[in-house]
């Protein structure tokens, strides 16, 4: 009876060392942002979740001020809203 376990097996190969998800190489299309840029934008919105979690607020604040050392707000909000709705 113990031969019968279930047994989960992965059919895809791991990405090679250095490479690019096909998730964050669309999201980099789709606003416009450099490898570099879409990594300070990630670690933000990471950060701004982690503050979201203790404080209960603050999120947006904190994405928008970090976001804007790389885009001008108004670039801002269309590159990174629009493509997540659908719209663009």
């Amino acid at each position: 009876m113990g031969a019968n376990r279930c047994r989960i097996t992965l059919e895809t190969d791991p990405l090679p060392i250095g490479a690019v998800p096909p998730l964050i190489t669309t999201l980099m299309q789709l606003t416009g942002l450099s490898p570099a840029g879409m990594m300070i934008v990630v670690t933000a919105v990471f950060l701004a979740g982690l503050i979201r979690g203790f404080a209960g607020f603050g999120l947006s604040a904190v994405v928008m001020a970090s976001a804007a050392t790389i885009l001008p707000p108004i670039e801002l909000d269309t590159r990174i809203n629009l493509p997540l709705f659908g719209i663009l």
